[in-house]
C-alpha cells in the first residue's frame, strides 16, 4: 500500500498478521471496506494515510497449507493445529513462532527492494498475533528501527505461547532453562513501544520492560522501551494509536502525524454503535 502521489521515497512498515485484509480493512479480492467495528486494528490502513509504505502479506498458516488442506481442516483452530502438524514434517527444527518470523521478515525484503522505499526506514507494527510477529522479527531483524507491537502477551503467562502454532512442546525446555522474551528485548537495539489493554498490562509487563530497560543502559544499547496502557481490552484505542504513531514518527524521521483520517475513523465507530 502506497500514499496517493508519493513522491520520492518514504519509510517503510511491515504490518504482519495471517490475514493482511484485516489490517488493510478491504476485503482485498472485492476491495469492498471492512466493516467499522475493527476500524483501530486497520494498521496498514492508518500508516499508508499517514504517509508510510506498508506491506501487508498472508503469512502462516495460511501461506502454508494448499486450499484443499485449509478446506478439509476440522474446527475452529483446525487449520492452525493442520499447520503446525504440517510444518513439524517439513522442518523439524522449526517452531511456528519461527515460521512467523520468517515471513515477516520476507515482507520486509519486498519492503525493501520498493524503489519507493528508503530500505534505512523500516519499521514493524503488529496487533495480537500480530504483535508476537512485530516483536520477534523487530527485535532479531537489525533492518528494523522500531517495532511497535499491541497486545501480544509478553510474559509467557499472559498468552498461549505453548500452542503448537507458536512455539508448542519448545516452550517448557525454553522456560526451564530460564529463557524470558523481555531477554530478547533487551538483546536488540531497536526502540519499542508496547500497546496493552488486556493481555499486556502495568502489571504483567511492566517489570519485564523495565528489566530490558535496565540491561540496555548497563550494556549501551541505544533505543528507548516505552509502553501505554489503555486499560480497556485486547482492541487498542485511538489514543494508544495516535500515541504509537507520534512515537514512530519521530524514529522514522517523518513529518509529525495528523489526525483527522483517524478522527474519521472513530466517528464511523460511533455512528455504527460499536
Amino acid at each position: 500500500m502506497k500514499p496517493k502521489g508519493l513522491a520520492g521515497r518514504s519509510a517503510g512498515v511491515v504490518v504482519p498478521f495471517y490475514d493482511p485484509d484485516r489490517m488493510c480493512g478491504y476485503d482485498l479480492r472485492t476491495k469492498q471496506r471492512l466493516g467499522p467495528e475493527r476500524n483501530t486494528a486497520f494498521f496498514a490502513l492508518h500508516l499508508v494515510r499517514l504517509g508510510y509504505v506498508v506491506a501487508a502479506v498472508e503469512a502462516y498458516p495460511f501461506n502454508l497449507l494448499t486450499p484443499e488442506e485449509q478446506k478439509a481442516s476440522k474446527g475452529g483452530m483446525g487449520v492452525w493445529r493442520d499447520a503446525a502438524s504440517k510444518l513439524a514434517r517439513l522442518e523439524p527444527g522449526w517452531t511456528g513462532m519461527g515460521r512467523l518470523t520468517h515471513d515477516t521478515r520476507l515482507a520486509a525484503d519486498l519492503l525493501a527492494a520498493d524503489a519507493q522505499v528508503d530500505p534505512a526506514r523500516l519499521a514493524v507494527m503488529g496487533h495480537s498475533l500480530g504483535g508476537k510477529m512485530a516483536f520477534y522479527a523487530g527485535c532479531l531483524d537489525p533492518r528494523f528501527k522500531a517495532i511497535v507491537a499491541s497486545d501480544f502477551g509478553l510474559a509467557w503467562d499472559s498468552s498461549n505461547w505453548g500452542d503448537a502454532w507458536y512455539f508448542g512442546g519448545k516452550l517448557q525446555a525454553m522456560r526451564a532453562e530460564g529463557l524470558s522474551q523481555e531477554q530478547l528485548l533487551a538483546a536488540s537495539p531497536s526502540p519499542f513501544f508496547l500497546i496493552a489493554g488486556q493481555y499486556d498490562s502495568e502489571a504483567t509487563a511492566g517489570p519485564l520492560l523495565a528489566a530490558a530497560r535496565k540491561t540496555r543502559e548497563l550494556t549501551g544499547q541505544p533505543g528507548g522501551i516505552e509502553m501505554f496502557d489503555h486499560h480497556s481490552g485486547h482492541q487498542p484505542t485511538w489514543p494508544a494509536l495516535k500515541a504509537a504513531y507520534a512515537w514512530l514518527a519521530g524514529r522514522m524521521d517523518m513529518p509529525a502525524p495528523g489526525f483527522a483520517h483517524l478522527d474519521a475513523l472513530a466517528g464511523e465507530q460511533v455512528k455504527a454503535g460499536k
